[in-house]
């Protein structure tokens, strides 16, 4: 498969974005939608089942439909299930099943692996699901062989639009770091930070606390789905003592 053209997934106003329904549902014609939640340190994107989804049930689509979902095997005759956990004690359980996705004038592509979740528990209020766009094998992003991704949020109560791209032309004025990648856990995306300022000063932070070692431990993950900042405790109490001398 190869890499796609430069193209615009969505128009979203805040963190929460219309995503539609890659189910049987949708691929009998319905115009129903649901929103997902953007998730840059996620490897796999998931959905409710929330439009009768049944992919062991379904009866078999025309063969000139190419949005019927099928399960996903793995090696078995039956459906393949899927767990995933989250920091926040969030979870979803469901059928991993594969999907073609249609990028509007774009494009499409066949066999992307999402997961139809029956039993959802968490933060997911508010939301259909979640659209995985970390590193992993599974995420949309590494699915669709896309070379870069972009987004720009804005706020909630905002009548403007945010965006999400892929394989999107970096302006000339963009300030930019380089992202790392650590081989012992491929779904996050790290940053090589080096310290903090307070008011115009560094704080005294030694670098190596920030650093990822050869083991793949340590390193600051670039999170979009976490609200709390967190710290190894030196860099916390420096910067919170910081924080204080100001007050």
């Amino acid at each position: 498969m190869a890499p796609i053209k430069p193209f615009v997934l969505f128009t979203i106003t805040t963190i929460l974005f219309s995503f539609c329904l890659f189910t049987s549902a949708s691929s009998r014609g319905l115009s129903e939608t649901a929103t997902t939640v953007l998730d840059v340190s996620s490897a796999l994107q998931q959905t409710e089942h929330i439009l009768s989804f049944e992919p062991e049930t379904l009866e078999p689509f025309a063969e000139e439909s190419e949005t019927a979902a099928e399960s996903f095997p793995l090696n078995s005759s039956s459906s393949c299930l899927y767990q995933v956990a989250y920091g926040d004690g969030s979870f979803t359980v469901g059928d991993l099943v594969t999907e073609t996705v249609s990028f509007g004038n774009s494009g499409s592509v066949k066999g992307i692996a999402l997961g139809c979740g029956h039993d959802n528990e968490g933060l997911f209020v508010g939301s259909a699901g979640l659209l995985g766009l970390g590193g992993g094998m599974l995420s949309l992003t590494k699915q669709i062989k896309a070379m870069s991704l972009a987004y720009c949020l804005v706020d909630r109560d905002s009548p403007a639009s945010g965006v999400l791209e892929f394989n999107s032309a970096r302006g000339g004025d963009a300030v930019t770091a380089p992202l790392i990648r650590n081989k012992k856990v491929d779904t996050f995306y790290y940053v090589g930070l080096t310290g903090f300022s307070v008011g115009g000063q560094a704080v005294q932070i030694p670098p190596s606390l920030f650093e990822m070692d050869e083991a793949g431990d340590g390193g600051i993950i670039v999170d979009c789905g976490t609200a709390i900042t967190r710290l190894q405790t030196q860099a916390y109490n420096s910067l919170r003592d910081s924080f204080v001398r100001l007050a």
